[in-house]
């Protein structure tokens, strides 16, 4: 019996120690997350897991249409994880059906990515997903290989070119043409003007990119913060009052828009870029030129993705609002938030009769007669939403029964911007294409 007690005591007494070290960032829980973090990245790795690929569905029709004349026009660009961990992006009518596709394989259209650390490299399909899309009116497509890479494919699938940077999660086109997106790598080296930033950590850059695939400006997303007074920010993970320790992904950077010449002015300028930050909870809008913040938004969202100008004065954001453990978790909801009054107006919210909700990722895009085309990622749903908050058309991206794919992101491409006479001449080609 004393034995027992004694081993007793000493499990207790470990269980509250490493409570205590993990939460003051002590040596034996530091030792721990070093040991553990490089092991969970390999492993992934070794194994292509995308975080969530599949979910639990209900659904049992790909497409449910509760409203069709009131649906904005045009077909509807869809990427997502389709079965056995293939990925894909394609082009579908109202009712679902495939106009044209692309099979997307990181590892055929990437033979030698040098770019990549050797740990960090998926060995199996899908490896990654796609995140950040955009749709040329001749059917090329360019998009990012979650954390491996920018790529320009045609219709037919062949590479135009490729950018050998980890970019990831989103694609923006400004009205020149030019290609917005984000860049993170990990860092195993400490730098001077970040005193307390502990290796492995994520640094990030805002990259614009030519057509051609070529960079033309990299901002570095430290120095826009320090530049702006903002070094708060670049330590909300710590939790050590003695001497704040920031390691791993600190601000998760998740969106890149530009204001564009189309929108009357107000608080924002033409040229302005907003940038989203899911692991601080902040959205913020500078003057690229001057590298100065124009304005902040700092707690209003919890781990928000993918916000977007609406005026002058005004954004909307896919407020994930992933608060709580199932099944009490809250819903997600798209806001449009006012920098003008302070003011929030909700779009549209989950809710008991009908749930919405993504933990991570999520996009919205305001569609050309008003409503909103929302995906809900996680559940692989697509949902257009009219100005009443009512969900008029969803898409369900089953893989087999029960059982629904991630889907990244939809766009609904605009019939004169490419229309389904268009599409069909282009996927003829390809099928030529193909049999020679």
């Amino acid at each position: 019996m004393p034995l027992v007690s004694a081993l007793w005591g000493v499990a207790l007494f470990s269980y509250l120690f490493g409570l205590y070290s993990s939460a003051n960032d002590l040596a034996p829980a530091r030792f721990v997350y070093s040991a553990l973090r490089p092991a969970k990245k390999l492993v992934a790795g070794l194994i292509g897991r995308v975080s969530v690929p599949y979910a639990k569905t209900s659904a049992v029709e790909t497409v449910e249409t509760r409203a069709p004349a009131d649906l904005s026009p045009g077909l509807t660009l869809i990427s997502g994880v389709g079965p056995k961990g293939t990925l894909f992006a394609k082009l579908i009518d109202a009712k679902g059906v495939a106009r044209h596709s692309w099979d997307l394989d990181w590892f055929t259209h990437w033979p030698n990515p040098d770019h990549v650390p050797e740990a960090e490299r998926p060995k199996q399909r899908p490896g990654t997903h796609v995140h950040g899309m955009v749709l040329s009116p001749n059917g090329d497509l360019t998009y990012n290989y979650e954390y491996l890479g920018l790529i320009k494919v045609d219709a037919c699938g062949r590479v135009k070119w490729r950018l050998p940077r980890q970019t990831h999660h989103s694609l923006f086109e400004d009205e020149q043409g030019a290609l917005w997106t984000a860049d993170t790598r990990i860092t195993q080296t400490p730098r001077a003007d970040l005193p307390g930033y502990k290796p492995p950590y994520f640094t990030y850059a805002i990259l614009q990119v030519s057509p051609e695939g070529k960079i033309l400006q990299e901002i570095d997303v430290f120095d826009l913060f320090k530049r702006n007074h903002l070094m708060g920010l670049l330590y909300q993970s710590s939790v050590n009052n003695d001497a704040p320790i920031s390691t791993g992904d600190t601000l998760h950077l998740n969106n890149v828009t530009v204001f564009p010449t189309s929108m009357k002015p107000g608080l924002f300028k033409p040229g302005d870029i907003m940038v989203s930050f899911r692991n601080i909870n902040a959205i913020i809008v500078f003057d690229p030129k001057t590298r100065l913040v124009r304005a902040q938004l700092i707690g209003r969202f919890v781990r928000q993705h993918d916000s977007r100008f609406v005026d002058g004065s005004t954004i909307s954001v896919f407020d994930n609002n992933n608060v709580g453990a199932p099944p009490d978790q809250g819903a997600s909801r798209i806001v449009e938030y006012s920098f003008a009054d302070g003011t929030e107006k909700v779009l549209f919210e989950g809710d008991a009769a009908h749930p919405f909700y993504s933990y991570i990722m999520g996009k919205q895009h305001r569609l050309a007669n008003g409503n909103l085309l929302v995906t809900e990622s996680v559940k692989g749903r697509v949902l257009e939403v009219d100005d009443e908050g009512r969900v008029i058309w969803t898409y369900n991206n089953i893989v087999k029964p029960g059982i629904a794919g991630l889907v990244e992101d939809a766009q609904r491409i605009a019939p004169d911007v490419l229309s389904e006479a268009s599409v069909a001449r282009i996927s003829a080609q390809c099928a030529t294409t193909a049999k020679l």
